[in-house]
């Protein structure tokens, strides 16, 4: 079949139905969701001296083209470019994006809008209708037919017209990535430009540790090895791939740290955008059930979920973390659980005895819980872990529940724990009378609360700076 009898065959195709134009984005052309794909194989014959696949011939101007994952698409070469992903092979389908291209092309006549070598048009085809974008290689953006709102296409909220371009120029990379094999390459300054933007990520790594550069050091040095060798070979369609989907990443990156704006995200743990706080009731009674470990772990989840961002060099040693401490309970407390051996013979309390027991119990339960439920998103994602934080964050408690599920292990050993040291000094006021026992709560008291001093994390102020501080008030109080 040639391409002539091709053209024919438009010639009598009866009238298709009208259908709609719609815009879209090159993040929204649902590439990556079909779900379920039907092929059929069938036994073939290979003829003698068989070497390549019959020809399957096209209109004049259009090729096809193979994407590096394997993605067939067709491209025109005319007054401007048009990209498709439709099955061009099919005349029917050839048939309605010869139609929609067309509609198209007389819709720009009518509004005025010129074109040239420069701009590329995308169409999918959807049954009767059709979905579309513009793309400008020279300027690096995205653009429609019509003037459209944001969140018609979707798009997030920006703070103003240079922060929405930057949006679309990520979604002008995104095109070139899915559609990069027919551009002839990218200019060796895109190279050049992102090497420099990787080494300034690698050296704000390690000067500084709230970077939001988005890749750790070690993904930095990686990809500035593979931008090294992808530059000498720039003309090639896998690397513009490459190139295109770096570029993306580097445009979201700017899009989310305010780039140029009035005012950016200088760290990671900057808030831009206006949260009104709002008082946690909740916290203070979290705070003492759970003897204050829950605080640690809310602030921690705060820190990493700041404007809901969510960076995966941040979040995965805080998941391996908390593993390891929810195993380390788990140690801890099937060690403490042999000193119920002995006290089983000494005259304790049996209700503290019992307490004691259901504590740790349910301290193992719970850290076995947790190990199960998190060991997964251990290697999470930045989406993955985004989506698991924004499903377990609560507006009215913000991380303050789930903070208190992370501590359950630790402050229910503590609380257990305590259950058997006051068992173990009912047993010594029954073995040798009450004051021995009177002391030796005194001597656990003291060495709890030295501990306690020494380990700090705050300034413990001494009772000479306490007693200095009074007889300046005194003082002050009487020249009044």
């Amino acid at each position: 079949m040639d391409s002539s009898y091709l053209e024919k065959r438009h010639d009598v195709f009866p009238v298709l139905p009208e259908g709609t134009l719609r815009p879209i984005t090159s993040n929204a052309t649902g590439r990556y969701d079909v779900e379920c794909i039907t092929v059929d194989l069938n036994p073939a014959l290979i003829n003698p001296g068989f070497c390549e696949p019959e020809p399957t011939y096209l209109p004049p101007h259009w090729t096809s083209h193979i994407h590096p994952e394997g993605q067939l698409y067709f491209r025109r070469d005319a007054s401007y470019s048009v990209v498709t992903e439709a099955y061009l092979y099919r005349a029917e389908n050839m048939a309605k994006v010869d139609r929609w291209t067309k509609k198209i092309e007389i819709l720009l006549d009518e509004k005025n809008i010129s074109v040239s070598n420069d701009i590329e048009l995308f169409i999918k085809i959807e049954e009767d209708d059709c979905a579309y974008y513009f793309v400008n290689h020279a300027t690096r953006t995205e653009f429609w037919l019509d003037t459209v709102e944001t969140d018609a296409l979707g798009l997030p909220d920006v703070a103003s017209p240079s922060h929405l371009r930057i949006y679309l120029e990520g979604l002008y990379w995104a095109h070139v990535e899915h559609f990069p094999m027919h551009i002839g390459g990218l200019p060796a300054k895109s190279y050049d430009d992102l090497i420099c933007i990787f080494n300034h990520g690698l050296a704000d790594h390690m000067t500084s540790g709230v970077s939001t550069f988005f890749y750790s050091q070690g993904e930095c040095a990686t990809f500035l090895k593979v931008l090294r060798s992808g530059k000498d070979h720039n003309e090639d369609g896998h690397q513009t791939c490459v190139a295109a989907r770096l570029w993306g990443i580097v445009c979201n990156h700017r899009f989310t740290v305010y780039y140029g704006q009035e005012f950016s995200r200088l760290s990671r743990d900057q808030a831009v955008l206006f949260h009104p706080e709002e008082k946690v009731f909740l916290e203070p009674l979290v705070s003492f059930i759970s003897l204050g470990n829950s605080t640690s772990y809310s602030k921690r989840l705060d820190d990493l979920f700041v404007d809901r961002l969510v960076y995966v060099d941040q979040w995965q040693p805080f998941m391996s973390k908390c593993l390891q401490e929810w195993k380390d309970a788990v140690l801890f407390t099937s060690s403490t659980f042999i000193l119920h051996i002995p006290i089983s013979f000494a005259p304790s309390l049996p209700a503290l005895t019992a307490a004691s027991i259901a504590l740790f119990t349910a301290s193992l339960i719970a850290s076995i819980l947790l190990i199960h439920r998190h060991r997964r998103l251990e290697k999470a994602s930045a989406t993955q872990a985004s989506q698991y934080l924004e499903s377990v964050y609560s507006s009215k408690n913000q991380f303050q529940l789930v903070a208190l599920m992370y501590s359950l292990p630790t402050f229910l050993h503590f609380w257990g724990l305590g259950a058997l040291v006051a068992n173990c000094i009912i047993i010594v006021s029954r073995l040798f009378g009450l004051i021995p026992a009177v002391v030796v709560s005194i001597v656990l008291l003291l060495a709890l609360v030295s501990f306690e001093i020494i380990t700090t994390e705050k300034e413990v102020p001494s009772w000479r700076s306490i007693f200095h501080f009074r007889s300046r008030n005194e003082t002050s109080d009487q020249l009044v």
